[in-house]
């Protein structure tokens, strides 16, 4: 369609006024995109404060969200079957309920035992590296050394001032509190959250205009829904057999309690990375316990590292093949920033954050760049 002429003349002053303007137009934008960079960093900060310091009201928040989206389908799927969603909603709750009380009732004994002897177990341990603590002592000596000869003659040490802790009790009755209160406040939430079905997404669609906009907004919701509790429960699939093939593992090398070392496998996979690294330092050090010498204790992290190479590498590529796939610097920048928010976890949540983000991101179009990168 050719431009009349009132449009043609219309842009012609608009650019004779931005010439006019020369210099300043550009940079008044500069400073109002440094300004706006500003405004929202200076938001960021002030959110991750929030919920750094408010850990034990946003936590547990976040965890049934989260839950929330992974469970969600299996409520839809019940609904279909006539149950209805306070009943169906109770049914998850339960059974989520009966698999942590069931898998505690069954671990308890040993885990108890490794607690009780775990001093005895570190005498051990200091004993059997012995060889290895001999070379890091003459480094350490060494360097001391050098540090005294490189000291002045006369010059004043500064004054070491130690600042004891106090107050232990009350910090170790704190996070007892907060380890009995998050999970139950979690279960809570999520109970009605499930048993709300979709009021809380109706309630949201009621405040938009328009059919088209409410229309992507549902679908936004139900991939998040689909996507993620497709990846956790797959991958939760994927981390039990994980957990049931290191403990056969080191079984066989005559590990005790390989039962107990599995399931730890198994919840330690859902931090990438650095589940891995935790679990293989924890068979190392019980293979130092349990064996005569270094060699037959490497064993126990080989079997365990093994295990997760192949995991990683191949089993997970390929079952989630056509999955969301999140890049792995993603993945190592999310970790570290919900691991220094909410501590362990937030190291849990660090992964179905990211894909719910992605997966968001991949539906808004002015976000689909940042989506993008988030991808592999």
């Amino acid at each position: 369609m050719k431009a009349s002429p009132s449009d043609e003349l219309s842009v012609a002053e608009r650019t004779i006024d931005r010439d006019a303007a020369g210099p300043g137009w550009l940079d008044n934008r500069r400073l109002l995109l440094i300004a706006a960079a500003s405004l929202a960093g200076l938001v960021g900060l002030a959110t991750f404060s929030v919920l750094y310091f408010a850990k034990s009201l946003f936590f547990p928040i976040t965890l049934a969200l989260v839950l929330k989206l992974v469970f969600a389908p299996v409520v839809r799927h019940l609904n279909q079957w006539s149950v209805p969603s306070p009943v169906a909603g109770g049914l998850v709750v339960a059974g989520i309920l009966g698999l942590v009380v069931a898998g505690a009732f069954v671990l308890s004994e040993p885990a108890g035992q490794w607690i009780d002897a775990a001093p005895a177990h570190f005498k051990e341990v200091k004993y059997k590296l012995r060889a290895i603590q001999e070379p890091i002592r003459v480094i350490n000596d060494t360097s001391d050394q050098v540090t005294d000869l490189t000291e002045l003659e006369g010059e004043k040490k500064p004054l070491e001032v130690a600042v004891k802790e106090s107050g232990a009790a009350a910090s170790l009755l704190n996070n007892m509190r907060d380890a009995v209160a998050a999970p139950l406040s979690t279960l809570v939430i999520l109970y009605f959250l499930l048993a709300g079905g979709d009021r809380l997404l109706e309630k949201v669609l009621s405040l938009t205009s328009g059919s088209e906009r409410s229309e992507r907004i549902v679908i936004l919701v139900r991939d998040i829904q689909d996507g993620m509790s497709s990846y956790l429960l797959t991958t939760t699939g994927i981390n039990i057999a994980l957990g049931i093939f290191i403990g056969v593992g080191l079984w066989l090398i005559g590990l005790p309690n390989p039962v107990l070392w599995g399931a730890m496998a198994t919840c330690l996979n859902y931090i990438p990375y650095v589940g891995a690294i935790i679990g293989g330092l924890l068979v190392f050090f019980v293979g130092l316990i349990s064996f005569d010498s270094l060699g037959q204790a490497a064993w126990a992290p080989a079997i365990y590292f093994g295990v997760n190479a192949i995991e990683g590498y191949l089993i997970t590529p390929t079952v989630l093949a056509r999955s969301i796939s999140l890049s792995p610097v993603a993945i190592i920048l999310s970790l570290l920033v919900w691991g220094w928010i909410w501590g362990i976890g937030g190291l849990l949540l660090a992964v179905p954050i990211l894909m719910a983000t992605k997966i968001a991101c991949d539906h808004i179009e002015p976000l689909q760049p940042l989506g993008c990168l988030l991808g592999r």
